[in-house]
């Protein structure tokens, strides 16, 4: 850099410091006050989250609270992001405003030459910063890998916004589950582990299965010819440490993240089995009513199981729509990618991914599959009493509950998501299958 130029990007500096400086400066503050502010206000954590579950005890208190630090350091990182794009941005006007200064001073045509070359550089540099996002548009492998990595991500952020909006619905039924558990017979106890033993296969095996798939997406770097566990670009030089490793680390705990919110999906199918469990308990009851009492005692707590399967169904909708909707995207990609020439490692991680995929799908299929069989057999149950026993009033309160049985309880969003169940799940992986023919034979064609 010639002095006169190191004097106009100086002038810059000295312009811009105290602006973008004390915002870098807040943006940090702001996190240290919220720990200050908690630590003053006796608050348990920096954000005023709430859990379905217990967080007062060691060391899930403090894992909860060390979590919410790094996560309000890493946005403030991000925001401190917008920072060096202006950087960028002041830095091309800069070189503009040095050519101008040279095009003024110029005086023989090997001069001007010289300029008119830099011009170009320059025009070259800033169309760069503009359009940075297209330099691999085409590249379908390279964008269907950035998809694969981006599903996940985004499905994270919606599962939190879902479990945000509707903190106080999962804490009910989480806390109403912990009660009747707490208050088990031998006989439900019993139900309860038929329905456990039945399932903990399949989902501890899912689950081990998103946290391997994540381990083979961290391991990467060992494998592939890449740095980091994603082929996220940076605007900077990222090979230098520690710069590297923190960049490694930020994508680890990403990755790990993401497999988390992954396995939110079984607690959401818990609440399924759950509710099927207690309508099946509910169904051995009416089969072993000997008295009036025992049967309005049972009509009362039909109806609460209902409201108990509406808020179950209701907090369950919007996650399985995204579950379902970002899982078809990325199995689709996935697939697509299996069929180009990739190293083992890179299909290893492929695999992994589509069986999470599809495994996370009928982690609600299944047990909402179950939950339309059990609800439409109260009806059945409701017939087998001894009803032609009964007071008329109480024999038209049964047929209530029977009407009531023969519109099963269904996890369905209107308009956009048929109800889950097994014959869905078929549906769907046809539909996948078919997504994945079409999108071949149009990458072939091009």
């Amino acid at each position: 850099m010639k002095p006169r130029e190191e004097v106009v990007i100086q002038r810059y500096i000295d312009k811009y410091a105290a602006f973008y400086g004390v915002s870098s400066v807040i943006f940090y503050f702001l996190v240290i006050a919220a720990c200050a502010i908690a630590s003053i206000m006796h608050q348990p954590f920096l954000m005023l989250n709430e859990y379905p579950f217990d967080v007062y005890y060691e060391p899930l208190r403090t894992i909860i609270y060390a979590h919410q630090a790094i996560v309000g350091f890493i946005v403030s990182g991000q925001l401190c992001l917008n920072t060096f794009v202006a950087t960028l941005l002041w830095f091309a006007s800069a070189r503009f405003e040095i050519i101008i200064e040279d095009l003024r001073t110029f005086t023989n045509v090997y001069q001007l030459v010289k300029c008119v070359k830099e011009h170009q550089k320059i025009l070259d540099v800033a169309a760069g910063l503009i359009n940075a996002m297209r330099n691999h548009f085409n590249d379908p492998v390279i964008i269907a890998k950035s998809i694969s990595v981006l599903c996940p991500a985004i499905q994270v952020v919606c599962n939190i916004i879902c479990c945000r909006i509707n903190s106080c619905r999962l804490q009910l039924v989480t806390f109403e589950m912990e009660n009747f558990c707490e208050l088990l017979k031998p006989r439900e106890e019993a139900i309860l582990q038929r329905y456990i033993n039945k399932c903990v296969y399949f989902y501890g095996g899912s689950m081990f299965w998103i946290y391997l798939s994540a381990v083979f997406i961290i391991s990467g770097p060992v494998t592939l010819d890449q740095p980091f566990p994603t082929n996220a670009e940076y605007p900077f030089d990222v090979y230098h440490q520690p710069l590297k490793s923190i960049i490694f680390i930020q994508q680890t705990i990403a990755c790990v993240q993401g497999a988390a919110q992954l396995c939110m999906n079984i607690f959401m199918a818990l609440l399924i089995w759950f509710t099927s469990a207690r309508l099946e308990i509910f169904i051995e009851k009416l089969q072993k009513i000997t008295t009036i009492s025992e049967l309005k005692k049972c009509i009362q707590e039909h109806q609460n199981l209902l409201k108990y399967a509406e808020e179950v169904t209701i907090l369950i909708r919007p996650i399985a729509l995204s579950t379902v909707s970002f899982s078809t995207i990325a199995l689709i990609i996935v697939g697509l990618i299996l069929l180009t020439d990739q190293p083992l490692s890179m299909k290893v991680q492929c695999v992994g991914i589509i069986f999470s995929g599809l495994s996370v799908v009928f982690m609600y299929t299944w047990p909402a599959e179950h939950l339309i069989h059990i609800s439409d057999e109260i009806g059945q149950a409701v017939f087998d009493t001894e009803w032609y026993q009964q007071p008329v009033a109480l024999r038209k309160t049964l047929q209530i509950i029977m009407l009531r049985a023969q519109k099963p309880i269904i996890i369905s969003v209107p308009c956009v998501m048929p109800a889950l169940s097994l014959k869905y799940y078929a549906s769907y992986l046809s539909t996948i299958f078919s997504y994945f023919t079409t999108l071949r034979v149009t990458m072939q064609n091009v």
